[in-house]
């Protein structure tokens, strides 16, 4: 039981010290490529709201599923 003890305070000790150690630059890696968000051209962010070919066949399978209804085929004619 203390043995237990004594473990769980050493690593608690051992978390708060890494915890506060400053964060190592990485200079000698070339992370120029590491991006948190992609970036993205002006054409593919007009096209965002547009519904795909695909998103309208997977829409009607689940309509269909949920209300037995046969989906309409001129839906998918009109894909911009």
């Amino acid at each position: 039981m203390i043995v237990r003890i004594v473990s769980i305070i050493a690593l608690c000790v051992f978390l708060a010290a890494c915890a506060q150690s400053p964060i190592l630059s990485s200079s000698g890696f070339n992370t120029a490529g590491l991006q948190a968000l992609p970036t993205v051209s002006a054409s593919e962010m007009s096209n965002l709201g547009h519904q795909t070919l695909a998103g309208k066949v997977l829409t009607a399978i689940a309509l269909e599923r949920v209300t037995g209804l046969k989906p309409d085929p001129s839906r998918f004619s009109d894909v911009e």
